[in-house]
């Protein structure tokens, strides 16, 4: 009996300690896996920190209307993968903060008022890692219409523009009727001058970004310089493209028919040669 009881006891000592070990192993375990979360916790903060620290430029700039007000409440974008979106104050300023490193358009969008919109402005914007304000001037132009454009590619008439358009030949941005554009006018002064050309004249377009598949004609009473130009255009991006055509102005300032062709349906810029 006492030896049986001395095994019992001996037994239970020994469940007692391989428990105590299991626990303590339980423990260790659960030890490293804290440690591990704790490790990569620190790193995501010092990632997101170090993302951060990036994203600190500003753009901010002025949006002047084509009678000379600074229209407030005129929407501003600013987009990448993301659109950033803001409104112009009374003064017709307007700025984003906070801005990451990256390839931007940036829009100034108008409202339709009657017979006419303040138009739309796009212009292109890279950001680098080691800036930290950029300002850009927007003029947004006058543009009457609209006109319908037929598949005849019959021609259509703006004030002093007219356009030999064809309907088979254009795609427009969803949101806008297909046969339907506006087009305004631009003089020198006001054309933007982050395009980096000395344009004496434009033509500019609503809806923006309208694709053009083929050639088209276009006569203008500019009242520009005789003279010989080459005609630009504005991409998709804000970026400029061409000469798309060019033009020789006589002694009457106008702009006779020729043909342009451009990618896509923005501004027209006429610069001296």
């Amino acid at each position: 009996m006492r030896l049986f009881l001395g095994t019992l006891f001996a037994l239970l000592a020994c469940s007692a300690g391989e428990k105590d070990d299991t626990s303590t192993a339980t423990t260790e375990s659960d030890a490293d896996t804290d440690a591990d979360a704790d490790a990569d916790a620190d790193a995501d903060t010092d990632t997101d920190t170090d993302t951060d620290t990036d994203c600190t430029a500003t753009v901010s700039g002025t949006m002047v209307g084509y009678d000379g007000a600074t229209p407030a409440g005129t929407e501003i974008q600013f987009c990448e993968l993301t659109c950033f979106t803001t409104d112009t104050d009374a003064t017709g300023a307007w700025a984003f903060t906070q801005m990451c490193p990256g390839s931007y358009k940036l829009d100034g969008v108008g409202e339709f008022v009657e017979d006419h919109d303040y138009g739309r402005i796009r212009a292109h914007v890279d950001l680098g890692a080691d800036d930290v304000a950029v300002d850009e001037a927007l003029f947004l132009p006058r543009v009457l219409g609209p006109a319908t454009v037929t598949s005849a590619g019959a021609p259509m008439t703006w004030g002093e523009v007219t356009l030999g358009l064809d309907l088979d030949n254009l795609t427009v941005p969803f949101g806008y009727e297909a046969d339907q554009i506006w087009v305004g006018t631009v003089d020198a002064p006001d054309v933007p001058g982050f395009w980096g050309v000395a344009a004496t004249y434009a033509i500019t377009f609503v809806p923006l970004a309208t694709q053009v598949a083929a050639p088209f004609t276009l006569s203008a009473n500019a009242g520009l310089a005789a003279g010989d130009y080459d005609v630009y255009s504005v991409d998709d991006h804000g970026e400029l493209e061409g000469p798309v055509g060019s033009a020789t102005v006589g002694g009457d300032g106008e702009i006779p028919n020729t043909t342009v062709s451009p990618t896509i349906l923005s501004w027209l810029l006429f610069v001296p040669k």
